[in-house]
């Protein structure tokens, strides 16, 4: 029905915003643990990417056996909002494990920023493997033909990409300075919790044991690709798919060094994130949005996923140049137009959108892009 359809849609929006509400906030709070906001980024940036990947395969593999596809993303939901209120109190007793681990063995700098490191990675994995594993789990819901793979699956990263817009947005300038980090957690895990419910009530009113008919292989199985008999076109599937990790580690390289260039101008790497990680999940969402409007439907080729990463490296170095002339060009429009703090504000949010929104835009494009290729090789 077209009310549950509508009431999904609305639920992965708020998923979104809830999961980058907790990222923001993981990284103010680490912040104070490393003592160098940088570590934070990179340790929340790690365990966030791998808990999604971890999900998104593990359960990738099986939604389509298990079946009631809305009961289990109700279920990682609830899973996602009960953990996450567990994290601020499992990361004391990291922090307290390896405050002790240093007094017992003695840890340099080095071996204790380390077994940091290693204590919240495993922390924040639990958690984050269960968010991973929610877009395969409500892709396998409404893909119901293989030729809306493409399109549907570009939709629903676009519509949880913007929610995380939103949600880093609201963590980073307005929820945690004004309620505080535990408020903020509490209410993004409310917002999980009532998503959960509501996923339920949805699942009892479709009744449907599932709504993928893309058997016999599961969409989501991409990395177990069968053989064809077609040994170019196998090769250049394992092609995209090594294609798509190596952009996702660059991605990963070009929000650690995105948010240490902003630094210098805004200051703080915590507030430079903030600034930063909207325009780049705005670029994330509107990429894959226009790929399903434009490609979603249509057979497209390697070639396209080419020009996409070509595009991305691209514009991506034309950035360097412009980063370095970023502090003079913020310093004299900021002496020209004296703005209140908020304006001040907003003319570096402005700056930043302005510089990322091509080569994220493109990066956006390419997940979409790589499963449309990778579909091509089931049966």
């Amino acid at each position: 029905p077209r009310g549950v359809l509508l009431l999904i849609y609305t639920c992965f929006f708020l998923s979104g915003a809830a999961g980058l509400v907790y990222e923001i906030l993981w990284m103010r709070v680490l912040g104070l643990v490393f003592g160098n906001t940088v570590f934070a980024v990179t340790t929340v940036l790690v365990a966030f990417m791998a808990g999604l990947a971890l999900g998104a395969f593990v359960f990738g593999r099986t939604i389509d056996r298990v079946g009631r596809p809305l009961r289990i993303y109700a279920l990682l939901e609830v899973g996602i909002g009960i953990s996450c209120l567990l994290v601020p109190f499992l990361l004391a007793e990291a922090q307290t494990l390896y405050l002790i681990l240093y007094r017992l063995l003695g840890f340099s700098f080095s071996a204790l920023t380390m077994a940091q490191f290693a204590l919240v990675f495993l922390v924040l994995l639990i958690p984050t493997t269960l968010m991973g594993a929610s877009l395969p789990v409500i892709a396998t819901f409404f893909v119901n033909r293989m030729e809306d793979l493409g399109r549907k699956v570009g939709d629903l990263y676009a519509l949880n990409t913007f929610g995380a817009v939103a949600g880093s947005a609201a963590a980073g300038f307005f929820l945690a300075p004004s309620i505080g980090v535990r408020t903020t957690t509490v209410l993004a895990a409310g917002v999980n919790l009532g998503i959960g419910a509501l996923a339920l009530i949805a699942d009892r009113w479709t009744r449907q044991p599932r709504h993928a008919a893309l058997a016999p292989q599961p969409t989501w199985q991409l990395p177990t690709v069968p053989v064809q008999s077609d040994e170019a076109g196998r090769y250049v599937t394992w092609l995209i798919l090594g294609g798509i990790g190596l952009s996702g580690v660059a991605s990963m390289v070009y929000e650690v060094t995105w948010t240490r260039a902003l630094s210098l101008v805004i200051g703080s790497s915590t507030y430079a994130f903030s600034a930063m990680f909207p325009t780049f999940l705005v670029g994330l969402a509107l990429g894959s949005f226009l790929f399903a409007r434009i490609w979603g439907r249509r057979p497209v080729d390697a070639a396209v996923f080419g020009w996409l990463e070509l595009g991305v490296g691209i514009s991506a170095l034309a950035l360097v140049p412009m980063f370095e002339r970023m502090p003079d060009l913020v310093l004299s429009l900021l002496k020209r137009f004296s703005p209140s703090a908020s304006g001040a504000l907003l003319t570096q949010f402005s700056i930043s959108f302005l510089l990322m929104i091509v080569p994220t835009t493109l990066m956006g494009a390419t997940f979409p892009c790589a499963v449309q290729l990778c579909a091509r090789a089931l049966p």
